[in-house]
């Protein structure tokens, strides 16, 4: 695989995934549900909701097993279960096309080439005040998250490194301090 042809799509898909996670749904623990909680991805705050999206993304990024459409789309619908019931269709074809995407550019690698990608720091969430008229949306900053890819090449004397950076989503998003919008879904 060329290097020139992996890190523009990987990063493509990344971009896409993250974009997403702008969007995701977050009942507020004062608000009843409109949705049973097990259909939401993540937890019933801004925090457990971004931080369950990026590591269910990360374990879908992870998965020995993408390459199966069925396997795939169980990833679709927990991933698309972070939105609001009526975006979640749209969704469903956006993260089918990023995850198929992926799945390509990585069958795209030499046999003795590796991908490492690494999602680091989403776990550490914090919520921005926000306008407290708005109730429906909360802001959140990932102050540690990054992303770490490496791209290597078994050589004669162990792995040779093709590509490696570490860049933060505010870099793939275009959106400066690491924040994304969060909606709600409670009433």
């Amino acid at each position: 695989m060329r290097r020139n042809r992996i890190i523009p799509l990987a990063a493509a898909a990344l971009t896409l995934l993250f974009a997403l996670a702008g969007c995701g749904t977050v009942p507020q623990p004062r608000a009843v549900p409109r949705v049973a909680p097990q259909e939401i991805g993540g937890g019933f705050d801004p925090q457990q909701v971004v931080a369950s999206f990026f590591g269910d993304l990360d374990d879908a990024l992870h998965d020995p097993d993408l390459r199966d459409a069925t396997r795939r789309s169980y990833w679709v619908e927990r991933l698309a279960s972070y939105f609001a019931p009526n975006e979640r269709d749209d969704q469903r074809v956006i993260l089918s096309q990023a995850l198929t995407s992926f799945v390509q550019d990585m069958a795209q690698l030499a046999e003795d080439e590796t991908l490492t990608l690494e999602l680091r720091g989403f776990d550490n969430v914090e919520e921005l005040p926000t306008d407290p008229a708005d109730g429906q949306r909360a802001t959140v900053r990932l102050p540690d998250a990054e992303i770490y890819m490496l791209i290597t090449r078994a050589g004669p004397n162990g792995p040779v490194t093709i590509y490696e950076d570490t860049f933060g989503p505010d870099q793939l998003m275009g959106n400066p301090g690491k924040t994304s919008p969060v909606a709600n879904v409670g009433g």
